[in-house]
C-alpha cells in the first residue's frame, strides 16, 4: 500500500500545558506567558523552521533551498497527509537510533520556533551565536533568542522534544531545560538586549 506523503494539509498541536516558574527577585526579569493556545503550520512552514534552525551561519538563498528540502525529505515521508494533528507515524521506529534523535530534536526545534513566531515573536538569532555579558553558573544554555516588535528586550527559547516518553519524564525534560538553561541567563545581557523572559518548549 502506498502512502501519500505530507505535502500541503495545514496541521497544528495544541498547547497542552502551561506552567509558570517564579524567577529569582530581579527587577530586569518579568514574566510572560503564552497567548496562543494551538501552533498550526502547513509542510513549508515547519521545513522552513526546522531549516532556520538547524544552521548558526547565514545562508545564501541556494543553501537556504537545500536546507528546506532536506528537511522536507527527513520527515515528510513520516507524516500522513490527512487528519489536522500532526504526529509522526510508526515507520519512524524503522530508524537507527541515533537517526531518530537527530530528526526528533529538529522537528521540536522547528515546533518551538513556530510557537514562538505565532506568540508574536520574532527571530533573532541562536543563543550561542551571541556575546553575554554577565558569566553564568551554569555552562548550559538555551537555544535561541526572540523579541517582541518594539520592545528593547529579548526572550530566551529552549527547544525540547522527546518520542515516546512517559508524560512524568517528559515534564522533568521540560522543567529542567527551563531551570538549568533558560532561568540562568534571565536579567542578563545577550548581545545589546536584555534576556528578561524565556520558555522551554516541549513537543
Amino acid at each position: 500500500m502506498t502512502k501519500v506523503q505530507w505535502s500541503s494539509s495545514r496541521k497544528g498541536l495544541s498547547v497542552a500545558r502551561v506552567k509558570a516558574h517564579v524567577p529569582e527577585r530581579s527587577r530586569l526579569i518579568v514574566g510572560r506567558g503564552p497567548e496562543n493556545s494551538v501552533v498550526e503550520f502547513t509542510p513549508a512552514e515547519l521545513f522552513g523552521a526546522m531549516a532556520q534552525c538547524s544552521s548558526r551561519r547565514n545562508m545564501d538563498q541556494d543553501a537556504a533551498k537545500a536546507q528546506v528540502e532536506a528537511c522536507r525529505l527527513l520527515i515528510a515521508q513520516h507524516v500522513e497527509e490527512c487528519g489536522q494533528q500532526f504526529a509522526v507515524m510508526s515507520t519512524f521506529r524503522g530508524l537507527k537510533d541515533y537517526f531518530r534523535k537527530a530528526m526528533t530534536g529538529l522537528v521540536g526545534d522547528g515546533i518551538a520556533y513556530l510557537q514562538m513566531i505565532q506568540d508574536g515573536y520574532r527571530w533573532v538569532d541562536h543563543f550561542e551565536s551571541l556575546s553575554v555579558a554577565k558569566s553564568s553558573s551554569t555552562g548550559r544554555t538555551p537555544d535561541f533568542v526572540f523579541s517582541r516588535s518594539n520592545d528593547r528586550f529579548v526572550a530566551l527559547a529552549e527547544a525540547k522534544a522527546t518520542k515516546g516518553t512517559t508524560r512524568p519524564a517528559f515534564d522533568k525534560a521540560v522543567g529542567d531545560g527551563y531551570i538549568g538553561q533558560v532561568e540562568p541567563h534571565l536579567g542578563k545581557a545577550v548581545g545589546t538586549s536584555v534576556a528578561t523572559h524565556g520558555f522551554a518548549v516541549g513537543s
